[in-house]
Parts: structure tokens; C-alpha cells; sequence
């Protein structure tokens, strides 16, 4: 099961990354020859129209070959007009900005099917209250049920931590309920460090409060538009950590054994899978956003690499010479290369190490 999950995952996110390229592509009358999800010998193969669609033996990637990818290909001038090379610089452009694209909107239909309709959220019941810290100096007790926080009425727990979190060191008003009443508590959050390394420079609130266990949840529904609303914010917050893991990456703030690759993907597909649906499609959401935004890096062979040489001509004004061309291409396909191989050791050195 797990082995399958992950190379449904893989062959998903691909399919979709492959699928933008070919329908804009072909939106402008390029003549797309190979559309394949996997790599290797092709296993399944069928023509339809100007395209073979293809299943290669190695599922973990995909291509779509158009027509006139390279400048060393001589061509009528019939297929000039339909080959990839051939089209103008925003059509061209295009075309290559649309894989990642697609992994970029699809989070957002993915956060939309799991966020719409009734949703099971934790009622805010205060549990364990660390001592000496703010929850307990502001006479806050487990089982107080949060009302409100500053006359804002409270469904979640998570709605709590994410206004105490927002508010370190500010005087909040809490509304509780206990035993049938409600009361109003003076909390000050107390200032941290933010755990999450990403934001190291940043501080949050916390008042030394947990969730009761066992969990009680409410059913709320979530109508269409605020789950579009939700669905738009989450894949901004990945988009947001994404981009951020990738500049400390580069700037060397990340362990370089913390990069992972299609070993580490399946195994984490399998664990989403085991804990439901939502889960494993969360997990989806976040690697189209890696996929997408690691495809728009400016390395040649990846399209973030096409789209700074379709810049260079618009400069320039005339196309990029072949030579130029060709050895930007083995240079960048030597560094993908290198972190793909970079990945798979650690993935390899995961399962023998831990």
C-alpha cells in the first residue's frame, strides 16, 4: 500500500505539471509529439491525433516532448510555425510558466475539497495549564471552555493559539466558560522565541495552555466561499514556507542532508495514507507547491531556466545562440543532476541511519 501511494502521488503531481505544458501548448498550435508520465522504456503506449501518450517503466517523473525543442532540429517551415522554438517570446513563455503553474493551483483545489462542507473542529477546552506561566497567573482552569478573545467570538482551539501566538506581551480579554457561567480573565501572553526555524527572528505569544484530552469537537459547515477563502490562505502559507525553506537552503542555513527525494516522498506518502485521505492529500498539496516553485528556479533544463533565457532574448532582442544555449543546459542539467543524487543519498542514508 505505501509503495503504491507514493508512486500514485508522484504520478499525480507529474501528470498535472506535464498537463499544463500540454494544454497551453497546445492552446497555441504546438505540436506536442510525446506526452509520458515516467521515464525509461515506454510499457504503454498510444497515438491519438499528433501525440503519443505513453507509461514509461520508471514512474517517478514525466515529459512532454514538443516539436522544435532544440535549435539543432531542421524543420519546413509548416513545422516552424507549430514547433515550441518557433512562437513568440510571451507564447513561449508561457508554455514553460504553466507546469508550474498548475502544481501552484492545484493545493488550492485540493485544500478546497477537504476544507468544504461539515467540518470536525477542536472545541477550545483549556486542559494542562503549565504552572507559573500566564494561563495560570490569569486564573484560567482546565476545563474552561474559551468564548471569546477581545469580544471575537472562539470556535477552535486552533483560533486561540493562532490570536495568542499573534499577540505576545498585549493584555488579551477572555471570555470562558465554567460550570454553567461565563467569566472574563485578563491573559498576557508571555514572549518566545517562534520554534519554527523559518521564522527564528520572530517572536510569538503563549500562555502555557493545552488542549483537554480526550478531544471534544464541534461540527461546523463550511460553505463554498470560505472554503475557497481557506483553501487560498493555506496555499499561501505553504508558498510562503516553501520559498523560505529554498532562500535558507541556498544560503546554506538548512543542512544540505535535510533535502529529500522520491524515497523520502514515498514514504511519507504511505504514512498520510495510513492516517486517511485528508491527510495524504494535504501532504499532495505540499509537494505540488515544492514541485512547482523548485521548477521555477532559475537553473536551465528546469522551466524557470527557460524563462530566463526567453528574458535574456527579450533583451537582447534576437535568440540566444545555440552554443550559448546548449552549454547553459548541460551546466544546469549537471547541477540537477548533483542535488538529485544529493537526495537520494540522503534518502538512502535515512533508511540505514535513521
Amino acid at each position: 500500500m505505501g509503495l503504491f501511494a507514493g508512486i500514485l502521488l508522484l504520478c499525480a503531481l507529474v501528470i498535472i505539471h506535464e498537463l499544463g505544458h500540454f494544454l497551453v501548448a497546445k492552446w497555441f498550435g504546438v505540436k506536442v509529439e510525446t506526452f509520458s508520465v515516467g521515464f525509461g522504456p515506454k510499457l504503454i503506449k498510444r497515438r491519438w491525433r499528433d501525440t503519443e501518450y505513453c507509461l514509461s517503466l520508471i514512474p517517478l517523473g514525466g515529459y512532454v516532448k514538443m516539436l522544435g525543442e532544440t535549435q539543432d532540429e531542421e524543420l519546413s517551415p509548416e513545422d516552424q510555425a507549430r514547433s515550441f522554438l518557433g512562437q513568440v517570446l510571451w507564447k513561449k513563455s508561457l508554455i514553460a510558466f504553466a507546469g508550474p503553474f498548475f502544481n501552484l493551483v492545484l493545493p488550492i483545489i485540493l485544500f478546497f475539497a477537504i476544507g468544504i462542507g461539515t467540518q470536525q473542529i477542536p472545541r477550545p477546552i483549556i486542559g494542562i495549564i503549565s504552572p507559573e506561566h500566564a494561563a495560570e497567573r490569569s486564573g484560567l482552569l482546565p476545563g474552561d471552555e474559551v468564548k471569546s478573545i477581545n469580544q471575537q467570538p472562539i470556535q477552535s482551539f486552533l483560533e486561540m493559539v493562532q490570536i495568542v501566538s499573534a499577540h505576545p506581551e498585549q493584555s488579551l480579554l477572555f471570555e470562558v466558560e465554567r460550570a454553567g457561567g461565563r467569566i472574563q480573565l485578563e491573559v498576557v501572553p508571555e514572549r518566545e522565541p517562534n520554534p519554527n526555524r523559518l521564522k527564528k527572528n520572530e517572536s510569538i505569544g503563549r500562555i502555557g495552555a493545552q488542549l483537554a484530552e480526550p478531544i471534544a469537537y464541534r461540527s461546523v459547515f463550511v460553505g463554498p466561499w470560505k472554503a475557497a477563502q481557506n483553501a487560498v490562505q493555506s496555499t499561501y502559507v505553504l508558498v510562503e514556507m516553501t520559498v523560505q525553506s529554498l532562500w535558507m537552503l541556498m544560503k546554506l542555513e538548512v543542512p544540505a542532508k535535510e533535502l529529500g527525494g522520491p524515497l523520502m516522498i514515498m514514504n511519507a506518502a504511505s504514512q498520510a495514507a495510513d492516517q486517511g485521505w485528508k491527510y495524504y492529500l494535504q501532504l499532495m498539496a505540499l509537494i505540488s507547491v515544492n514541485l512547482g516553485l523548485l521548477n521555477l528556479l532559475p537553473i536551465p533544463v528546469l522551466d524557470g531556466g527557460y524563462l530566463v533565457l526567453f528574458g535574456l532574448e527579450a533583451i537582447l532582442r534576437k535568440p540566444i545562440s545555440p552554443t550559448l544555449r546548449q552549454r547553459a543546459m548541460q551546466l544546469g542539467l549537471a547541477l540537477l543532476l548533483s542535488l538529485m543524487a544529493l537526495a537520494l543519498f540522503n534518502d538512502i542514508s535515512r533508511i540505514f541511519y535513521g
